[in-house]
Parts: structure tokens; sequence; C-alpha cells
């Protein structure tokens, strides 16, 4: 990862802390990439994932692999090339990769809470909602990436810096690099939050109007209506839960100016849950989503391609 200068302090407890890290991210980088990897397979091969969830959720998956980009530069960064940070081209391009895909990941979820309101709440039919869909996305990947990518095209520090530090790029970048995140984060949990009391408000509705019992109601009627909001919300928590340390943490400490030492060990940390939260969230919605959960067992169990809506 080449963000701030986080040079080894080349001490045997520093070395120790490395080596775990190494270990953690490459073992979540492996599994993230079957994962992700696996779902976006499903996705081409299986035509019955076509809705505008399962489309949103594709792109995460694909966010997900743009941000795992960044586990071999940090790899080495730590033990073997310093000298990356001391090359433009792979600072801005591992900047705009990894926070890039964050940053758009951030606007895809909130996305999912959006098209989840509209259908429950809005009543939108689902042809109508397609129509604002690729608008959406065209918007969040030039935003979340080309805000990113401003300072790789001359808004920044390089020629007095020469190294990839906090200080190449401008202040008023810095600020927006990490509150823009952080005030996204913030804006999907409160709405994802919403939408599920919105959803159990729904159903106690349709409880009261068939007899105030649930046991009237079938199963898969009950896991069909919260199953695409309950997703969304974990998936809204678990993102809340690991990039809260990248997005808030590491600014205010760095803002705080505490010791080099514990600095560097707080980035590090911070941007490894940033890596197994991209595993993560696979599972949740391959696990919980019943397109995906189908398909994928069709393709692990080697069957005939069956698609089930």
């Amino acid at each position: 990862m080449v963000y701030f200068n986080t040079t080894g302090l080349g001490s045997e407890d520093q070395q120790t802390v490395d080596i775990i890290l190494i270990a953690f991210n490459v073992c979540i980088f492996l599994l993230s990439m079957v994962t992700n990897s696996t779902v976006i397979s499903a996705f081409c091969r299986f035509h019955c994932l076509n809705t505008i969830h399962d489309k949103l959720i594709l792109n995460l998956c694909v966010l997900n692999t743009v941000i795992l980009i960044g586990v071999p530069t940090f790899v080495i960064k730590i033990r073997f090339y310093e000298w990356l940070e001391a090359t433009k081209f792979m600072c801005f391009f591992h900047v705009t990769a990894i926070q890039g895909g964050l940053m758009t990941s951030l606007l895809i979820q909130f996305g999912l809470g959006i098209e989840r309101y509209l259908c429950i709440k809005a009543s939108w039919n689902e042809a109508y909602r397609k129509k604002y869909f690729w608008i959406y996305i065209t918007i969040s990947y030039l935003f979340g990436f080309g805000f990113i990518a401003s300072p790789a095209f001359g808004w920044n520090n390089w020629d007095e810096e020469r190294y990839c530090t906090y200080l190449t790029f401008p202040a008023t970048y810095r600020r927006l690099l990490f509150i823009t995140p952080g005030l996204i984060l913030v804006t999907n949990l409160l709405v994802h939050l919403l939408l599920y009391r919105i959803s159990r408000g729904q159903m106690r509705r349709i409880s009261l109007t068939t007899g105030g019992t649930v046991r009237k109601m079938s199963v898969q009627s009950r896991k069909a209506n919260y199953n695409a909001v309950t997703t969304i919300l974990s998936l809204s928590i678990v993102s809340a839960m690991f990039w809260t340390p990248y997005c808030v943490l590491v600014p205010l400490a760095k803002y705080l100016n505490v010791s080099e030492r514990n600095f560097i060990f707080l980035f590090r940390l911070s941007f490894s849950l940033v890596t197994f939260s991209s595993l993560s969230s696979s599972f949740i919605y391959c696990m919980r989503n019943r397109h995906f959960k189908t398909v994928i067992f069709y393709m692990i169990s080697l069957r005939d391609d069956r698609c089930v809506h």
C-alpha cells in the first residue's frame, strides 16, 4: 500500500507484526479473489441473475476485486521494495484503485438501499427502475474514481515531496479523502436502518391482515420479504465496522500527531480490515441472496445449469 510514508522501524517487534499482517493479507487476498470471482462467474453463466439487485451485487464484487489490487503492493512494500513509494505512477495508481474502489462501492451500497426503498415503499416497478439503473452506476464510477484520480492529473505536490507521503496530496484533497467516505458510511447505515424499519412495519401489517398470526404466512413468504432488506443492512453494518478505522481513525491519528510506530501499526491494521471486508461481504450476499446462493450451489456441485426465481 502506498499511501503514507510507512517505512518500517527495523525492530524485532515490528518485524513480527509485519509478518503477521503479511500472512493475514495474503490469506484474505486469495480467499477474496476466489469468492468474488465465483460470484462474477455465476452472474456471467446464469441468465436469471438479471435483476437490479443482482447487478448491483455484481458491481460490488468487481469493486472488491479492484480494492484487492492494493494487497500485493502492500505486502511488497512492507518487506522488500520501499522504492515503490518513490515511483509517481505506482503511487497514484494504487491510491486510485484502492480509495476509488472503496468510494464507489459505498455508493453502490447506497444504491442498493435506494433500489429497495423504491421497490417496497414507492412501489416503482422494475422496468421503471431499470431506466435509471445505468445512470446511477455511471455516476457512481465517475465520482468514485474520478475524484480519487484527480491528483494524478496535476493537483499534487509531487515536485516538492518526490515521495508517496501524506503531504504529496493537497490539503483540501486530504480532508475530503477521508471525510467523504465517512459521511457516505454514516448515510448508508441510517438509510438501511430506516429501510429495515419500514420492512418490519410492512410485515406487522401483513400479520394483522391475516388474523394476527405469522403462522398463516409460509416460511418462504417471510424469508422473501426480509431477505433483500436484511442482506443490504448486513452489508452496511459490515462496511461500517471494517472501514471506519481506515476512513476515520487513520486521518484522526495523523491529525493528532501520534507516534510513528503507533501510526504505522494503525494504518496497516486498518487496511487489513478493509481487505477482510471484501471477503466477508461476498459471503454475506452469497449466503443470503437466493439467486446467487442457488446458482453457486449448482456450480460447486457440477450439476446442470438451473435458474430459479
